[in-house]
Formats: C-alpha cells, sequence, structure tokens
C-alpha cells in the first residue's frame, strides 16, 4: 500500500504559499518585496526578526487564513530614522525586536481577502 504524500509545509505555510502566488498575480494586494512568514513553522521568530532587522515588508499568516502585514513607510529619512532608532535599541541590549516606529500594520481577516 502507498503512502500518501504529506506536505512538508505548516497549515499557515500552506496559506502563506497561496498568497505568495496572490502577490506575483496581483502586485498591488502586498508590498513590493513582501516576506511571507507561517505563524506555526519553526523558527519563526528568528525569520521574523530578520525581515524586521533587514527593515522589509512582511506578511504573518496564520492557520485560519488570518495575516497581519507590515511594512515600512517609503522614503529615505524613514529608514535613516529606522537605522537611528535601532542603534538605540541595541544599548538596551534586550533579546527582541522591536517593530519600528516607522512601519505601518494591517490586520487581515480571510473574510475580507476573499472578496
Amino acid at each position: 500500500m502507498e503512502e500518501l504524500e504529506r506536505s512538508k509545509f505548516t497549515a499557515a505555510g500552506e496559506i502563506a504559499n497561496e498568497r505568495l502566488i496572490d502577490a506575483v498575480l496581483d502586485p498591488d494586494r502586498y508590498p513590493e518585496g513582501t516576506t511571507f512568514i507561517a505563524a506555526d513553522q519553526e523558527g519563526f521568530g528568528a525569520a521574523l526578526a530578520e525581515a524586521v532587522v533587514e527593515h522589509r515588508p512582511l506578511a504573518i499568516v496564520y492557520p485560519d487564513g488570518r495575516e497581519i502585514v507590515a511594512a515600512p513607510r517609503g522614503g529615505a529619512l524613514a529608514f535613516f530614522e529606522h537605522l537611528l532608532t535601532r542603534r538605540r535599541e541595541v544599548k538596551h541590549s534586550e533579546p527582541t525586536v522591536p517593530l519600528p516606529a516607522d512601519y505601518q500594520v494591517e490586520i487581515r481577516d480571510p473574510q475580507a481577502l476573499a472578496a
């Protein structure tokens, strides 16, 4: 008897892959360069911290289809402010990576995305 092939992705990972395809087909749906992160993936915190430290837009996708999209506001001054803020935060040597003040955050539910 053959074993069923199982996906290597988590439930949220499957949805994140679908959203990545949606982003390619409809570029206005997500900010350019968005990193899609499954909330239930192993290493979630590290992936999230890496995206924030690199000042990239991100979409955190949950198994129920909800997502949080966070993107830095544009402009050279915003990025400069981010660098200054990061430098101040490093002095506190906390083990967290706070979301920079120049990020705009949007919480989307699955019903709104289907529309």
